[in-house]
């Protein structure tokens, strides 16, 4: 928001930015009602926000068109399966899936302080003390399920 106000016979004006959640998102007049107009006197406030709602059914249908209607190349290739490389949702969605297999298939190897689990996007990187947590994690990563020989 602005705030516009008078000093030593000038208005003045200062730009403040302030991050806030979208729930409960609260409106302009409220926040300066409430709040800003406790501390600050003889002001005009101006909100400067551009609000922009989306439906979660629209970003849906978007993603979906994304992932399901991607043209590859100038060639007019169709992808038929997986998520597109290079993508700007590919991070996103690689984080999600990913995230939920953490915590589905591996949350019970990182119970303890001497296992550590780092993940940046799809790259793994796990260190532990314990040889059988070693080797499930490998089984659960490579999918096999028999990697028990090493």
């Amino acid at each position: 928001y602005w705030n516009v106000y008078k000093g030593a016979g000038k208005y003045k004006y200062v730009m403040k930015n302030r991050a806030m959640g979208t729930n409960p998102f609260p409106k302009f007049p409220k926040l300066v009602k409430e709040e800003l107009s406790r501390h600050l006197h003889n002001t005009l406030f101006v909100d400067s926000v551009v609000y922009k709602f989306v439906d979660a059914k629209d970003i849906e249908a978007v993603a979906g068109e994304h992932i399901t209607d991607h043209i590859i190349g100038n060639s007019l290739y169709r992808q038929a399966t997986g998520i597109p490389q290079g993508s700007i949702l590919s991070p996103i969605l690689c984080n999600m899936y990913y995230s939920q297999m953490e915590n589905e298939r591996l949350g019970h190897l990182l119970n303890d302080d001497e296992t550590l689990l780092i993940r940046l996007v799809d790259d793994f990187l796990f260190i532990s003390l314990d040889k059988a947590k070693a080797l499930d994690f490998l089984n659960v990563m490579s999918g096999s399920g028999n990697l028990d020989k090493l």
